[in-house]
């Protein structure tokens, strides 16, 4: 998160409840090159744990919310980091249309 000076979100979701490995959807504000970041959110994590990393860009999250059902699943889970305020700006995006 240090990258992104903690404007990034991190969200835990999936099939975690049946012990399976860990789903996090990660969201920045910009993506530069999106395999790059993909390879080093990946090696930020302990190599015991089974990780799987969902990046996005926050305005793709914002226009294709409806449209994209992974966004939606993994937008339940467990936030734990909203450093862009995603949730508020999703809740004014929802409330105009």
């Amino acid at each position: 998160m240090a990258k992104y000076n903690g404007k990034v979100v991190v969200i835990l979701f999936g099939s975690r409840a049946r012990k399976a490995d860990y789903d996090v959807f990660v969201v920045v504000e910009k993506i530069r090159d999106y395999w790059k970041e993909l390879e080093s959110m990946y090696h930020l994590k302990p190599r015991f744990l089974e990780v799987d990393v969902v990046l996005a860009e926050e305005k793709d999250v914002i226009n294709y919310y409806h449209d994209d059902v992974l966004t939606r699943e993994a937008l339940k889970g467990k936030w734990l980091h909203d450093g862009l305020k995603l949730k508020e700006k999703l809740s004014r995006v929802l409330k105009t249309s």
